[in-house]
């Protein structure tokens, strides 16, 4: 009975609350939601759900791979480097944007050091100067590959 009754006030919360979609995914959300509401078809909209989960789920699994494969070769890299340069790999993963500053801090290292390091993982291509920017006009720098690696679209395989 008190289901009943929760069942109905989510019900007209439904009805009032309308939305518009950002996001494709969002707006067949809604649809289905709808159904779910109008027609009780909450089989299809678990299997929407489970569906939209597993995406993500896969997607958040390629990128993780991909991330790890950078750090790898990243790291094949630096070995030879008889400089601070292993240890900013793991400096440049939490973080992919970087300024001499936040490295010096990061790996208690001179100012000189710290910018010699960023130019060096330039050369190595894992870092792309943004250009100088703010307050002191800081140079930040930016791991392109991490960042779309992160944020930007997969590529298809």
């Amino acid at each position: 009975m008190a289901l009943h009754r929760s069942w109905a006030t989510f019900d007209k919360s439904i009805a009032s609350y309308k939305p518009k979609p950002v996001f494709p995914i969002m707006k067949r959300n809604y649809a289905r939601l709808q159904a779910v509401r109008e027609r009780g078809e909450i089989d299809e909209w678990i299997q929407f759900f489970a569906q939209a989960v597993t995406e993500r789920a896969l997607d958040s699994s390629a990128r993780i791979q991909k991330l790890v494969e950078i750090r790898e070769r990243y790291r094949v890299d630096s070995y030879a480097d008889r400089s601070a340069l292993p240890s900013l790999v793991d400096v440049v993963f939490r973080s992919p944007v970087l300024t001499v500053a936040s490295v010096r801090r990061q790996l208690g290292v001179s100012q000189p050091t710290a910018s010699g390091l960023l130019r060096r993982a330039e050369g190595h291509g894992w870092l792309r100067s943004l250009g100088r920017s703010g307050r002191g006009g800081r140079e930040r720098w930016r791991a392109d590959e991490i960042w779309a690696a992160v944020a930007g679209p997969l590529e298809e395989n």
